[in-house]
């Protein structure tokens, strides 16, 4: 980036010539200490720091020696490397009046720059929705949306916003709080992956109109019943049809209640068993109970250990991601 902007002749020989036969998935940062945009490798095992944009006033203390004027979209903003202590890696940092615009005016310039217009994931707070709107005027969708802040709670028309109006087409992390009195009736869109840091507001009908693969819920308010309604749902087809892994951390669990009635249906396995449901993310239990739908289709639940005493209702539908069987 650094390099594409000196002249004109350097930016030419940049878009042409960077190396495109690499690939990486390019994530947006919009807030914190450090707003930026990173380009990540190799299921994010590798990353560093493209370009940032940071408020003007971030500026104070820096050597003016080492501030340089750049062009970007059109704006001559003051802008200074920065090294990144965690990695030993420099990034070039912007300073703008307005840091919001700074952050919409990198994301084009290196979209353009590198022929890349898809922003592939977003980690963002409670002041970072301006971004999904811009990205989802340029790109109508973002794949991955990552919502951090978790001792946060944020309104309830900024959590239906992530729910209802954020298209998210992969994979949806909410680990903030929404109020107390927070509640959804609406449908859930298809993302891969859906993690709820707080679901607490999760109802039973909410959770069998999810309709993602991946479904990690804390601090729910579940009841064993509920889980065995769930299970019958599943068992009858009537819904829940994609789910692969369900994991939700409750106060307590007995399968007494989530198996009942259910007795003739369910096999006990001892014996221990590893289910991948992720590329890199295995899961290993033992002392399992077995379930198989109308059309031939197994699921495993298990109970395991939560946080502070909590209990998990694990459930992993057959076959794994590798396509291994029960």
């Amino acid at each position: 980036v650094c390099l594409s902007l000196c002249s004109k002749k350097a930016y030419l020989l940049v878009n042409l010539h960077y190396n495109k036969s690499i690939n990486w998935e390019t994530v947006v940062i919009p807030g914190g200490d450090s707003p930026r945009i990173s380009f990540a490798f190799d299921q994010f095992k590798q990353s560093f720091s493209l370009i940032g944009a940071q408020e003007i006033s971030k500026m104070a203390g820096i050597d003016k020696r080492r501030i340089k004027t750049v062009n970007i979209g059109g704006h001559l903003v003051p802008s200074y490397m920065k090294r990144e202590h965690r990695r030993g890696s420099e990034c070039l940092v912007t300073y703008w009046v307005d840091q919001k615009l700074g952050m919409r005016m990198i994301i084009d310039y290196s979209s353009k720059l590198f022929n890349n217009y898809e922003i592939s994931t977003v980690l963002m707070g409670k002041d970072d929705f301006y971004i999904i709107d811009y990205l989802m005027s340029r790109q109508k969708s973002v794949p991955d949306v990552e919502f951090s802040g978790h001792e946060e709670t944020v309104t309830e028309d900024q959590y239906l916003y992530l729910l209802r109006n954020a298209i998210v087409t992969k994979h949806l992390s909410i680990a903030s709080s929404p109020p107390e009195n927070f509640q959804y009736s609406g449908t859930f869109q298809n993302y891969g992956t859906l993690i709820l840091g707080f679901g607490f507001w999760v109802t039973l009908d909410n959770l069998v109109a999810m309709k993602s693969k991946v479904i990690i819920i804390r601090g729910s308010k579940l009841t064993s019943s509920e889980f065995n309604r769930y299970l019958r749902n599943w068992l009858s087809g009537e819904g829940s049809s994609e789910i692969k892994y369900l994991s939700v951390e409750v106060k307590s669990l007995d399968l007494n209640l989530v198996f009942k009635d259910l007795e003739n249906q369910v096999v006990l396995v001892e014996k221990r068993r590893q289910y991948t449901w992720m590329e890199e993310g295995v899961l290993e239990f033992g002392h399992s109970y077995d379930l198989t739908r109308y059309d031939g289709v197994t699921a495993t639940v298990y109970q395991g250990a939560g946080r502070d005493g909590t209990r998990m209702f694990e459930m992993v539908v057959w076959p794994d991601f590798y396509g291994n069987q029960f």
